[in-house]
């Protein structure tokens, strides 16, 4: 979600909660959980599920709710997928995963102009350490170290 996204999901959430003061620091914070916890979560989605927990509750809503919300529905669209037969071959493999295996992402690879890339679904802890060195080209012996011997998350998904 892009940060305007954020700031009306804050506004609309402030509008059952009065707790939630939309601020350019809160925006910046939920933009970069929801983005790097829930990638790919629409701002329908995210309202809908808003209004499902104040329905429901009249805890403060917090970003870890629209993340685990997005990963459960994330997970039951692949759950069906594979039930129906389908995206069985574009699967990554890894069991749980909650990507979509679908459209660019293929076994957990995303292929575009610049080359290929890991899916940051499938396979998070590769796709950080590769977006977190230099562009090929300007890398270095410490940069190929570092990734090979990160120890981000499950080291299962090399």
């Amino acid at each position: 979600m892009n940060p305007n996204e954020v700031l009306g999901l804050l506004i609309y959430a402030n509008e059952l909660d009065g707790r939630h003061a939309p601020n350019e620091a809160k925006v910046l914070s939920w933009s970069e959980v929801l983005n790097s916890g829930a990638p790919g979560i629409t701002l329908d989605f995210a309202k809908e599920q808003v209004t499902r927990h104040y329905g429901l509750s009249d805890q403060m809503l917090s970003p870890s709710v629209l993340v685990t919300a997005w990963k459960q529905y994330q997970r039951s669209l692949a759950d069906a997928r594979i039930a129906r037969g389908a995206g069985t071959e574009a699967h990554c493999g890894r069991g749980g995963c909650s990507c979509t295996h679908s459209d660019e992402c293929f076994k957990g690879w995303i292929d575009h102009d610049g080359g290929t890339a890991p899916c940051p679904i499938c396979r998070p802890s590769l796709a950080d350490a590769i977006y977190a060195m230099p562009e090929p080209g300007l890398r270095n012996q410490h940069d190929y170290a570092t990734l090979r011997n990160r120890m981000w998350g499950d080291n299962d998904e090399r």
